[in-house]
């Protein structure tokens, strides 16, 4: 059998066995992922063109191109993995796979697709079994003979391995069989369909007619959720009314008679949902990916009404070249930034939200944004258009644009007018300079949030459940990476008469010396080197002033940056900090 594969492919044999012993042998390197990326990424690609000119006369011409992805994928200067038009190209790969012969007739091209999609299947979960096996055997010999691999790539080896010989071996052997897709359908696949697949779909269909019944009645209009509904249902029955016609024994044929028809409905409410997103949240490039998916599914159906051109071969080639015209005419990442950001700048102008300088005046958007009151759909219409332009730009870009860092700075849901409470924040990347690390021993880039603690902020004993240990200080052990290496008091008391600490006390443990710190006291610090009364509430722009102090907490010994910090103001002791996110610790 093996035999036989190796001698009908050998170029797809040889090509993936290269891969794999390159990939094992520099297991290492996935440290830096990067440097085997593109191999990973042109693999699939470069095995299944190999795989579909097989029987073809360019066969054994095609060898230059296995050698050449071989040896020179790190010349490439493109992140494959990263790029969505290699996505468009791999999916266009597949349909093409599975489409292989394009037969005109349904039922055998329907078979051949089934045939290869089953195919698959087998072949990973076989070499998911070869994967567990060859790590139990591994295990067992580590357990008996106790062998130190705990720190070896081994079974990163055998998932390589796998994953990257196996399963395509595995695959090319199972194509070489004779068995017809029937075998397999119509034992398990009649129970599946007529039992459990159909049934749901009728219940599926009843249950969005029941919903527009439902709307008609209370003369409202469908929401833009529908689309979540509507869009699946449309792709699923599409694929199980295909399916039907391998069964020798197709059950709910009086649904499937109607089916195309009863789908119509469906893919209208498709269309008014994407409208009403479209309308009130402008376009983002998922939601282009929604309108590409709903095209696709609009033609499909359309074939389906016509006897003529039902042929689901037609569907396959539809689908390639949507995919190919979405990504490599269109460009739904542009379009989307183009869209939304002409929306922000025409709403920030027509609520006169631009100041002099033609750069986002926040005093005005948080006036404009407590005008709104309770209008929670205006507020998030405004907020998604805001962090959508500022997660799509460069942190520079959209500063010298709208005048502001981030984003947060207009979405808070702090109260604007109200001195007891101040938040900040410095969304931007870590840019450190030669200078700034003159003297610095090392860099420890931390992502944490730290919150007040309050009273439920304890550790039950085991021998009393009912009694507790107060909390001391929240930990951070950098030696292993513990988020919650906290401390707590060795005495205990009942836990329904513990109180929230009063302190808000961090440790970072692990490093020499320890660092621990009471962050409100560092606060009541900033507030005097600027002169400022704790005690006395402050308007924003003032606390602005000391926002590169609150964000950057020097110890003397190291320095913590923040990404944001929340403040909030307390009657008889002034400010103390709510909460707050790490970014980086430096040590001097």
């Amino acid at each position: 059998m093996v035999r036989q594969t190796v001698i009908q492919h050998p170029l797809e044999i040889l090509f993936v066995t290269y891969v794999s012993f390159f990939l094992i042998k520099n297991i290492s390197y996935f440290n830096d992922f990067r440097l085997l990326e593109n191999l990973i990424a042109l693999s699939p690609l470069c095995f299944v063109l190999l795989y579909l000119m097989r029987n073809s006369k360019v066969y054994w011409l095609l060898t230059p191109i296995p050698i050449a992805i071989s040896f020179f994928h790190h010349k490439i200067n493109l992140n494959l993995l990263e790029d969505s038009r290699y996505w468009a190209v791999t999916l266009c790969t597949f349909l093409c796979l599975i489409s292989q012969y394009w037969h005109k007739d349904n039922r055998k091209f329907i078979d051949e697709m089934s045939s290869k999609l089953i195919n698959m299947a087998f072949a990973g979960t076989l070499a998911m079994i070869i994967w567990g096996v060859l790590s139990c055997i591994t295990l067992a010999v580590i357990f008996l003979f106790n062998f130190e691999m705990y720190s070896s790539p081994i079974f990163e080896q055998f998932g390589i391995f796998a994953g990257f010989w196996a399963f395509p071996v595995l695959f090319l052997t199972l194509e070489q069989q004779s068995t017809t897709t029937d075998r397999y359908l119509n034992n398990i696949g009649e129970m599946l369909l007529n039992w459990i697949l159909s049934p749901a779909l009728i219940i599926y269909t009843a249950i969005i007619y029941a919903y527009v019944v439902y709307i008609i009645a209370r003369g409202e209009m469908p929401n833009g959720v529908v689309a979540n509904v509507a869009f699946p249902y449309l792709t699923i029955g599409l694929v199980i009314q295909a399916v039907q016609l391998l069964l020798q024994n197709a059950k709910w044929q009086w649904f499937y008679r109607y089916y195309v028809y009863l789908a119509l409905l469906p893919l209208l409410l498709v269309w008014y949902a994407i409208y009403i997103r479209i309308s009130n949240y402008g376009l983002t490039e998922a939601r282009i990916y929604l309108v590409i998916g709903a095209i696709t599914l609009t033609i499909c159906y359309g074939l389906l009404l016509t006897k003529r051109f039902a042929q689901y071969r037609l569907f396959s080639a539809v689908s390639i070249a949507v995919i190919l015209i979405s990504v490599f005419v269109l460009d739904p990442q542009k379009i989307a930034i183009e869209d939304q950001t002409q929306r922000l700048d025409n709403y920030l102008r027509e609520h006169n939200l631009f100041d002099e300088n033609n750069k986002i005046n926040k005093e005005a958007v948080f006036k404009h944004k407590q005008s709104l009151g309770d209008n929670r759909a205006e507020i998030e219409r405004f907020n998604s258009m805001v962090s959508y332009v500022a997660r799509e730009f460069h942190s520079e870009k959209f500063k010298e644009k709208y005048g502001i860092e981030s984003s947060y700075e207009l979405i808070s849901e702090r109260d604007y007018n109200n001195p007891r409470i101040f938040e900040t924040a410095n969304r931007s990347p870590i840019r450190l300079t030669k200078a700034d690390m003159e003297n610095v021993k090392e860099l420890i880039v931390l992502d944490r949030r730290f919150y007040r603690p309050n009273h439920i902020y304890t550790r039950r004993t085991e021998e009393d459940r009912n009694q507790c240990q107060t909390l001391i200080y929240q930990g951070y052990d950098l030696s292993n990476n513990e988020f919650n290496a906290d401390n707590y008091t060795e005495t205990t008391q009942a836990c329904d008469e513990i109180k929230a600490p009063k302190e808000f006390i961090i440790a970072f443990k692990g490093i020499e010396p320890k660092i621990q710190f009471n962050i409100d006291d560092e606060v009541w610090k900033i507030f005097a080197k600027h002169n400022l009364d704790i005690t006395r509430t402050h308007q924003d722009d003032v606390l602005e002033s000391i926002k590169s102090d609150l964000l950057n907490i020097d110890f003397g010994n190291a320095e913590l940056s923040l990404s944001d910090i929340r403040l909030l103001f307390e009657d008889d002791v002034g400010y103390v900090v709510d909460n707050f996110t790490t970014k980086y610790l430096m040590l001097k």
